[in-house]
C-alpha cells in the first residue's frame, strides 16, 4: 500500500489513479474472493464497511498524506454503502480502523 505518487492536494478528492487493480488474473481472483468473503462474514454487522481497491484518505490534510489504495479494506464503526473514496477525518467514530490485506504479485514457478 503506497501513497499516490502525483496528486494535487487542492483538487477534489480523486477516486482513481488510473492503475490496474491487480498484476494478473490470479491476483485479481484472490482479491475478489477475500473481499466477497469479508462481505459475507460481516453481513449482519451494519457498521462494518468492506471495500476493495478504494482510495483511502487517512488524514484530513492531504498535504500531510495523500490517498492510498489497499487491496481490501475493512473499516469498523462505519456504515455499509457505496463510496467513491473513504476519508478518515477527525470526528470519525472512535475505533474506526482500516486494514490492508496486501496481495503479493503471484509468480508462477
Amino acid at each position: 500500500m503506497h501513497p499516490l505518487p502525483h496528486y494535487d492536494p487542492d483538487a477534489p478528492y480523486p477516486e482513481s489513479d488510473g492503475q490496474p487493480m491487480a498484476e494478473n488474473a490470479e491476483q485479481y481472483d484472490w482479491l475478489v474472493k477475500i473481499k466477497e468473503n469479508l462481505e459475507i462474514l460481516f453481513a449482519a454487522e451494519p457498521n462494518v464497511f468492506v471495500a476493495g481497491d478504494l482510495f483511502w484518505y487517512p488524514v484530513a490534510d492531504r498535504r500531510v498524506a495523500g490517498p492510498i489504495a489497499p487491496d481490501v479494506m475493512v473499516v469498523l464503526g462505519r456504515p455499509k454503502g457505496r463510496r467513491g473514496c473513504y476519508c478518515r477525518h477527525p470526528g470519525s467514530p472512535r475505533g474506526t480502523a482500516g486494514r490492508e490485506f496486501a496481495l503479493p504479485v503471484v509468480v508462477r514457478r
